[in-house]
């Protein structure tokens, strides 16, 4: 073989080793190894809605026991936490001046009464008089001026009764008011209810109006919280369903929304919301207590509130884990029955719940499997290895 043969076969050996050096690279980078992911099966299920809110309770009416009168207080019949009945007396102010102001008033109805007395006496005196003088009159035996002054007596006679009667009314009207000032030296309670504050002990000096005690009704309660305007039209009073926990008491409250506050605060764009509650009493050994309030619900106490804003019964949900978005949709990638190798799917979605959300458009998409895990890392015909999640992981994907 001469020198250029045997350098053409030595050239044409090496094009050779090279050419399948670089199918063997792109091989390799063909074959990359599948990506490790978790899949859930999407199914059906019932999503909800909630809105969670700060709530405040509050009683059902709050009232301050006040005094009309000045006065020092004589005595208080009733301590913080207890139970008071309506009409209950609470406490007594100081009495004696008046009733003396009573005494004296009821001395002065009864001089009044015995004016109008002998104004009666006078009166049907002076009435049988001009009744003989008119006689006499008209026999001839008296003159017209005796006939004019026995008429003039009578007149006057009338006029000192009324003048009695007006002041027996006033006397009267005395005493009636000197007895609705001694009465008001006792205070009582307005409604049923617990005292939840004594302002004034015993010997204090209490003013017109000024509170004595606190009486609340907390047989029924209202829980307050505060909604924005965007969520506003999903309420209905009546209908929407609300769950209230309060820190400390074991069993939460089921109740629905009562009202809605007409106005919005313009500070805050939020309207208050009420939901009225009918409280528990605690248990016997508890409500036995000396000084125990009986009521499980206290006024002040915060809540939590849950509002049901929306429900969907049925429908087909996939895990928020397992949605993507391009910039323009949300999709998700599905495996296969047969294959390794994942499928993108356009997915259109409505409502969210917790870690759920709800599949509008396609409905074909219950039964299958969608990688939840790892979908970052893979696109459209990607190989995968489906593994399983770890032991008290993320098993669980909605409530």
């Amino acid at each position: 073989m001469t020198a250029r043969a045997r350098s053409l076969l030595l050239s044409g050996l090496a094009l050779l080793a090279a050419g399948c050096g670089r199918e063997t690279v792109k091989n390799k980078k063909r074959e990359r190894p599948p990506v490790p992911v978790t899949v859930r099966v999407v199914s059906r299920s019932t999503l909800k809605r909630e809105l969670i809110l700060a709530g405040t309770v509050r009683p059902r009416s709050r009232v301050n026991l006040c005094s009309k009168l000045a006065g020092r207080i004589e005595e208080m019949t009733v301590e913080i936490c207890d139970r008071v009945e309506k009409g209950q007396v609470v406490a007594r102010l100081d009495r004696r001046t008046l009733e003396a102001q009573v005494n004296q008033a009821r001395a002065a109805v009864g001089v009044a009464g015995a004016d109008v007395k002998r104004a009666s006496v006078a009166l049907a005196d002076a009435g049988r008089e001009h009744k003989r003088v008119e006689s006499l009159f008209k026999e001839g035996a008296a003159n017209e001026q005796s006939r004019d002054k026995a008429r003039t007596a009578r007149e006057a006679a009338a006029a000192v009764l009324e003048l009695a009667r007006n002041q027996r009314t006033r006397a009267q009207a005395a005493l009636a008011a000197a007895r609705a000032g001694l009465d008001e030296t006792v205070i009582r309670a307005t409604i049923g209810g617990t005292v939840s504050r004594r302002h004034l002990d015993q010997g204090d000096f209490a003013g017109p109006g000024q509170p004595l005690l606190t009486v609340l009704d907390l047989s029924s309660v209202k829980v307050t919280g505060a909604v924005t305007q965007g969520d506003l039209p999903l309420l209905q009073p009546g209908r929407t369903r609300v769950r209230i926990q309060v820190q400390g008491v074991a069993r939460p409250f089921d109740a629905t929304v009562t009202r809605i506050e007409p106005s919005v605060d313009p500070a805050t764009l939020t309207a208050r919301v009420e939901i009225d509650l009918a409280n528990r009493r605690h248990p016997a050994a508890a409500g036995a207590r000396a000084g125990a309030s009986p009521w499980v619900l206290s006024a002040g106490m915060h809540a939590r509130v849950k509002l049901e804003l929306e429900s969907r019964d049925n429908v087909p949900v996939l895990p928020r884990d397992a949605v993507r978005n391009d910039g323009r949709k949300d999709f998700v990638f599905v495996v296969p029955a047969v294959g390794e190798r994942v499928q993108r799917a356009d997915v259109k979605l409505g409502l969210h719940s917790g870690t759920l959300v709800e599949i509008v458009e396609p409905k074909d998409l219950v039964g299958k499997r969608v990688v939840v895990k790892g979908a970052t890392r893979i696109s459209d015909g990607s190989m995968i290895e489906v593994v399983a999640p770890p032991a008290g992981g993320s098993g669980k994907t909605g409530k």
